[in-house]
């Protein structure tokens, strides 16, 4: 608001602000009833890396920003949570490992909990067919993937608090 251009090209995602601008001149952002959002896949690691960083690091800035506002308290909210899933999957990723060196035997009930998710993905990949239900039940590899974006997410953090130089 108030600027002679629609994008903020200080920040790394200019749609994102745009939104936030709406919001804030009084606007509701919202879409048809049968809009699905998609994006690229990405083809390597390191691409879906890099958009992974500009999009998160790119709501970010606009929340600092902006800052608390009725329009962006549930963005704080999601990106709160988002911190919070970088300290628990790092928390499970060392206490596996802690586990695995100092040779403590898994109890049963998280045995029960890990076949629990993995029929929650069967049951959630079902339509795919057999082969997805296979790698769903797996859990291993989307726990990788997830682990892997719960790393990228965390850089975002450590940029954003040392104030590291953004790139796209």
């Amino acid at each position: 608001p108030g600027e002679p251009q629609v994008y903020d090209t200080e920040v790394l995602t200019e749609d994102n602000e745009l939104s936030f601008a709406l919001m804030h001149l009084g606007y509701r952002i919202v879409s048809p009833k049968g809009c699905t959002l998609t994006t690229e896949t990405m083809p390597t690691w390191r691409a879906l890396a890099r958009q992974r960083l500009r999009w998160k690091r790119g709501a970010l800035e606009n929340l600092f920003q902006y800052g608390w506002t009725p329009a962006t308290r549930s963005y704080w909210r999601r990106q709160l949570l988002g911190l919070a899933g970088v300290v628990v999957s790092s928390a499970y990723v060392a206490t596996m490992l802690i586990g695995l060196i100092s040779g403590v035997a898994l109890h049963p009930f998280w045995i029960v909990v890990g076949v629990l998710f993995a029929l929650e993905r069967v049951v959630t990949v079902r339509r795919r067919g057999p082969r997805a239900m296979a790698v769903g039940a797996l859990v291993v590899v989307e726990t990788a993937y997830d682990l892997y974006l719960q790393a990228v997410q965390a850089r975002v953090y450590l940029d954003v608090l040392f104030r590291r130089k953004k790139e796209w």
